[in-house]
């Protein structure tokens, strides 16, 4: 932190003179300690436990952002399980054991942290599920509060096979060598002033990745999906706009955001940050027009006819 430094902390694991596996103990962080007090005070051992199957469990509430994470996740060898919102995947959790979860931060109802929170409240001392927080929300204080809750990782949106790869690698390969170990990702940090329609990069990421058959991309089979749910999506903004729900406009604005990040529909992603961060109701309005303009703008580029409304 600047200004303040920084603190580390690691967990060792030793043989002693008969051969056997003993774990030093270590001081636990604070605020692990205020939120998840071990039972026998303030020392923390490492539960041994087996090694799960392959299978990876993501929580989002946004159908591409699913779709993306099962095409990339079955490219890299995981079977997939899907949870919509926070309480189906603390049910999940307690049923399965998962390699690692994938974690949308914010969702409607009980949210990611929030659903982090109870897991590892769940969870106790006798296992931890490596979780790993996934938000378009690409600011330090989203990182924070993720990691105060219980979070072993974090990933911004638009999430690259190569970042999601390593960080799985980093907590799955190896679940018995620490117990406690957080490690943020570089974030991700948008490029939505550009004026390119579409982030190239991000295009050619998603077309690298085989869609449902050996004929088609991801990059093909998401933004046929988006084009055809932004008509919803934009009546729905509106609807909330015109009844002066802001939080709804907000909340909507934030799930779009997402899901224009993942698409690398850069100028579209930019007018929802807006709408989530900086605008009031005066505004929102002005706001949604814009961002049915850009619409436009992404499917004539996608070479999508009106009719796909």
């Amino acid at each position: 932190e600047p200004g303040k430094g920084s603190t580390f902390w690691f967990t060792a694991v030793f043989d002693n003179a008969q051969g056997e596996a003993v774990t030093e103990s270590q001081q636990m962080p604070a605020w692990i300690e205020n939120n998840y007090p071990a039972p026998s005070g303030t020392q923390f051992e490492v539960p041994l436990r087996p090694s799960p199957d392959q299978k990876v469990l993501v929580v989002d509430d946004s159908e591409i952002n699913l779709l993306v994470a099962r095409r990339m996740l079955e490219q890299i060898g995981y079977d997939v399980d899907f949870a919509t919102n926070g309480h189906d995947a603390v049910e999940a959790c307690l049923t399965h054991d998962y390699a690692a979860v994938l974690m949308d931060s914010q969702m409607p109802g009980m949210d990611g942290n929030s659903a982090t929170r109870a897991i590892r409240q769940a969870e106790g001392e006798s296992r931890h599920t490596p979780i790993i927080a996934m938000t378009a929300a690409a600011m330090p204080t989203d990182r924070d509060r993720a990691i105060e809750a219980g979070v072993d990782d974090y990933l911004s949106k638009p999430v690259f096979l190569d970042k999601l790869e390593s960080v799985l690698s980093r907590h799955t390969e190896d679940r018995d060598a620490d117990r406690v170990r957080i490690i943020s990702t570089s974030l991700t940090q948008s490029t939505d002033s550009d004026t390119r329609v579409f982030d190239q990069q991000i295009v050619d990421e998603l077309r690298s990745i085989a869609g449902t058959d050996e004929h088609t991309n991801l990059f093909a089979e998401i933004t046929g999906q988006f084009v055809a749910s932004m008509p919803e999506w934009l009546s729905r903004l509106r609807a909330d706009a015109e009844q002066g729900d802001s939080e709804g406009v907000r909340r909507h604005a934030h799930r779009l955001l997402g899901a224009c990040r993942q698409i690398g529909a850069q100028r579209m992603a930019s007018i929802c940050r807006e709408l989530e961060r900086h605008s009031g109701p005066d505004e929102f309005a002005d706001k949604i027009d814009s961002l049915d303009r850009e619409f436009a703008v992404v499917r004539r580029q996608l070479g999508a006819s009106p009719a796909a409304d």
